[in-house]
């Protein structure tokens, strides 16, 4: 009886700077899959600035780059759809969007997530609409657990903190947010935390040649 070989359609590679990339080649779509994952959330953040993490990931998408728009209408023009999250340990940007305009998205969001301008008009009204989030929730079981773990928990425990952010802990000038976020970006925000995964009609090769120049 012959050994079983297990094979597998992703492959994993050491980018350069430290980062991981996990690859996978799919020729049954013309759209590209990508998530750009940071490890780093809430966890990382200053305790006393609870959804710091969540306000650098709204900025990130929704401030101007080079070209004058955001990431997030950028990809849209590319025929594309973006979104991300924060959570705990890490921040994930993730995208579909056509082939044929990766190249062009990886240099937006290389623009957008290492160059960023840490505009004082975006940081503002993010930090608004985060709050509004909030608000919104106050009512869901989600909230009312957050709720009982606040009255258990001890004031330096994670669970004391609404890390989503609120008006109580955002609700500052947005040059002194701009500072913040300036200090957690260039501290977190490194090709050693950084992993990158990709489905595409591309081969392997020619992928991360793509993900190594971003």
């Amino acid at each position: 009886m012959a050994p079983l070989t297990l094979t597998s359609p992703y492959t994993l590679a050491a980018l350069k700077g430290g980062a991981q990339g996990l690859f996978h080649t799919r020729q049954s779509t013309p759209l590209v899959h990508i998530i750009i994952v940071v490890g780093a959330g809430y966890l990382d953040e200053p305790e006393s600035i609870p959804g710091l993490a969540h306000l650098l990931e709204h900025v990130l998408l929704t401030q101007p780059v080079e070209q004058g728009s955001s990431l997030l209408t950028l990809t849209e023009q590319l025929g594309g759809k973006l979104n991300a999250h924060t959570d705990d340990l890490m921040t994930d940007i993730h995208a579909s969007l056509p082939a044929g305009s990766l190249s062009q998205f990886l240099t937006y969001l290389h623009q957008a997530l290492f160059a960023p301008r840490f505009d004082e008009d975006t940081i503002a009204s993010e930090s608004a609409a985060i709050d509004a989030e909030y608000q919104a929730r106050l009512g869901t079981p989600a909230m009312r657990r957050l709720a009982g773990l606040q009255t258990l928990s001890e004031a330096t425990h994670p669970g004391a903190f609404c890390h989503h952010g609120s008006c109580r802990s955002l609700g500052r000038p947005p040059e002194t947010l701009k500072d913040e976020l300036k200090h957690f970006h260039s501290r977190c925000y490194t090709p050693s935390r950084i992993s990158v995964g990709l489905s595409a009609p591309l081969p392997r090769v020619q992928q991360q040649a793509l993900i190594d120049a971003f």
